[in-house]
Order: structure tokens, then sequence, then C-alpha cells
């Protein structure tokens, strides 16, 4: 599920690292916490019993302490080391170009059949402005990507890229793989060229993105009629796959500026 209709809100469905029983108790417990509790008492001068409220309190505390434990435990489990720190920032940065890179090669694991020939992620889809050095957890993860955004493959004609490559520069540049090199001037994309080779009018390209794009999000609607093609994969879980391996290779994560985009005065 992708929050389409509203981008912005921020919502880690823990449901997808947390046992189905200690997420429904905390769920419970935490919505039965957050309500007004109301108390019916006469209104002459008679005091009623309320009840020992501080008693209930420290029940629901001891009740979900050790579900909170277990949750906070997982949560904070490291999962990679990061070399340096990572910074997202426009036209072109180091955390974007590293999570372009990311998608182009976990959707391309993914959907093995197609050959894709770049990938490119709207700005505001990651949610934080740095991947700090050192180890990365999974509560970080779900900082940078909190959407259920799954990963698919948009088919675009040649003759159409300009509209998406605008769009991205319209906004400062959004992050591409590094299958792109680009300059933009006041809001346009000018020279673009795709693995070294200039745009065929005629040629249909396989973009790698999010669903939240592909269904027309962030002023994209000019993509929602193409033929699109899902990986039933979520984005956040590609992140988490990704890093879990690259660790299990004895690899940080490192990325760089390398000039994809380029700002022409």
């Amino acid at each position: 599920m992708s929050y389409l209709s509203n981008p912005n809100l921020a919502i880690i469905p823990l449901r997808k690292f947390i046992p189905k029983s200690l997420l429904f108790v905390w769920l419970s417990v935490a919505l039965f916490a957050c309500q007004r509790h109301t108390h019916v008492v006469k209104t002459d001068t008679a005091y009623l019993p309320m009840g020992d409220q501080k008693q209930e309190d420290s029940t629901i505390v001891a009740t979900i302490s050790p579900y909170k434990q277990k949750m906070e435990q997982e949560m904070n489990t490291v999962i990679g080391t990061n070399s340096k720190l990572l910074e997202l920032f426009k036209p072109e940065s180091p955390l974007g170009n590293w999570a372009a890179d990311l998608v182009y090669e976990k959707t391309s694991e993914y959907l093995g059949f197609m050959e894709i020939d770049f990938a490119l992620l709207n700005y505001g889809g990651l949610r934080i402005p740095s991947l700090p050095a050192g180890d990365i957890t999974k509560s970080k993860v779900f900082e940078l990507m909190p959407f259920d955004n799954v990963l698919v493959v948009v088919e675009i004609k040649g003759s159409e890229l300009q509209l998406l490559f605008d769009r991205a520069a319209q906004d400062g540049g959004w992050p591409v793989s590094k299958h792109i090199k680009m300059t933009m001037r006041g809001g346009k994309a000018q020279d673009v060229r795709i693995n070294d080779k200039k745009v065929l009018s005629d040629k249909i390209y396989k973009v790698a993105t999010n669903d939240y794009l592909a269904n027309g999000g962030d002023q994209c609607t000019f993509l929602k009629d193409n033929t699109v093609t899902s990986s039933n994969k979520l984005f956040r879980n590609a992140i988490l796959e990704y890093i879990t391996t690259k660790t299990a290779a004895g690899k940080a994560l490192q990325a760089k500026v390398e000039n994809r985009v380029f700002i022409l005065k």
C-alpha cells in the first residue's frame, strides 16, 4: 500500500518486522492509553471514588514493558556500516546517488527478465537529510523510507522522457542512477544522455522508480497511462536487503557526487 493521497504522511508499518502478537498488544494498549477517560460524578458536594488511576497506569506500563523492549531491540539492530556521512541535497548528492543506484540494482535483481535503462527517484521520497557515518540500524532505514512504496519499472517512449527530466529540473534536481548525465537550466533539462548516448525519440526506455511516481505522484501525472511492471517488493525492504548483503560481503556503504547532474547559469 502506498500513501499516494498524502505523500508527506510518514507512518512506520512495524508489522513488517514485529511479530503480530506483540504489535497487537502494543497497539491496543497505546490506543487505550490515548483515549480521553470521562468520569461521571454527582453535582452535589458529595465525592464519589473514581478508582486508582495511578494503579491503572502502572498496570498498563507493566503489561507493555516487555513488548516495548523487544520492539526497541528489533529496531535498534545494526544491519550495516556507513563509511562516511551520506548527505541529501540538490541537484546531486551522495545519498541521492546511493539510493538511485540501489533502486537500479535491486529492481534489476527482482525483475531479472527485464533490462532496465536507469533509475530515477523523486527528491521528497527520501525523508531524512543524511545517513550518518558508523552503524546503520533498522530504525534509521525506516526513517529514510517510512512509506510502503513498491519498486516498479515504467516504460516511457524517448519522445516523452523530456517531461520526466523537466519535472526533475523544475524541482532543482532528483536522484538519478549512474547511467544518467544531464544539465539543467531555467527549470528545463538539457543534453540528457543515457549510458553516454543521446535519447532516441522512438525507443522505449525502462525506468526503475517507485509506484508513487508511476501513479502520477509529485506532479508526474504524465506517467499514469504508461505500462508499469511491479516488482512487488517494498522500497524499504530493498534498502534493508541491500545493506545486509553488502555488510555480509564485508563492504561498507559509500557514495559520492559524480557530476551526473549539472546546473547551467
